[in-house]
């Protein structure tokens, strides 16, 4: 299981995932269907979130508010910031429901034998 983020576009280029080093930030097991985790990899404060067998991972600040979005509602593939409103496709980044034209910063998952990794720079 990978997450879409991890599977869309292509694999060359300067942002490709192929560019950024996966690195593990949590067991499967950490992260239960329905539930998020926000995590520092470096200096990013990074939020997991899971949605059936998929993994996503995003910046943990919504573009709009600059809240943090753990705690915010996940429901059919969209994370809801909790401050203003703003909704943001959890596979993509880009905003939903035009409260801002600014898009979420995505992170592309791997999940290598029950772990979840994160790519990045």
């Amino acid at each position: 299981m990978q997450s879409p983020a991890g599977e869309s576009g292509s694999d060359s280029g300067p942002d490709s995932p192929a560019q950024y080093a996966y690195v593990a930030v949590a067991k499967l097991a950490d992260l239960p269907e329905g539930q998020q985790l926000s995590l520092y990899v470096g200096l990013k404060r990074i939020l997991l979130c899971r949605a059936g067998d998929d993994v996503f991972a995003m910046r943990d600040m919504c573009p709009h508010a600059l809240q943090p979005l753990l705690g915010s509602k996940v429901e059919n593939g969209v994370i809801k910031c909790q401050k203003h409103g703003a909704t943001f496709d959890l596979g993509s980044g880009r905003p939903t429901n035009g409260v801002t034209a600014a898009a979420l910063e995505i992170y592309a998952v791997n999940l290598r034998d029950e772990t979840i990794e994160v790519a990045v720079k």
